[in-house]
C-alpha cells in the first residue's frame, strides 16, 4: 500500500526554517520579477492567509485569491473546482497579455 505525503507533525527546525523564509519572503515581495497567482483559504490552519495578503500588498506581480472558508489543500477542497477555474483562467489570461 503506498505511504500517505500527508503529515500529522513538523520539527521545530524545519518551523523556524519554514517561517524565517516566509518572513523574508514577504519584505522582499518587491523583487518579484514575473506575475504570480497565489490561493489560501481563510480557514487554513497551517498556513496564515494574513501571510499571503502581507506578501501580495508588497508586490503588484500578484494575483491573490483568498476562498472563504478554504482549507490548507485547496484543490483537494470543497471549493476544488472553483480553484482549478480560477486557475485557469488566470493562465489564459498571461498567455493574452
Amino acid at each position: 500500500m503506498p505511504r500517505s505525503n500527508v503529515h500529522d507533525k513538523v520539527s521545530p527546525n524545519y518551523s523556524i526554517s519554514f517561517i524565517d523564509a516566509g518572513h523574508w519572503a514577504i519584505e522582499n515581495a518587491s523583487l518579484l520579477s514575473c506575475p504570480m497567482l497565489l490561493l489560501h483559504g481563510t480557514a487554513d490552519q497551517i498556513t496564515d492567509p494574513t501571510c499571503s495578503e502581507a506578501f501580495a500588498k508588497n508586490t503588484d506581480l500578484v494575483t491573490l485569491k483568498l476562498y472563504q472558508g478554504g482549507y490548507h489543500e485547496l484543490h483537494n477542497d470543497l471549493c476544488k473546482e472553483e480553484v482549478l477555474q480560477d486557475i485557469t483562467d488566470w493562465l489564459e489570461n498571461q498567455i493574452e497579455n
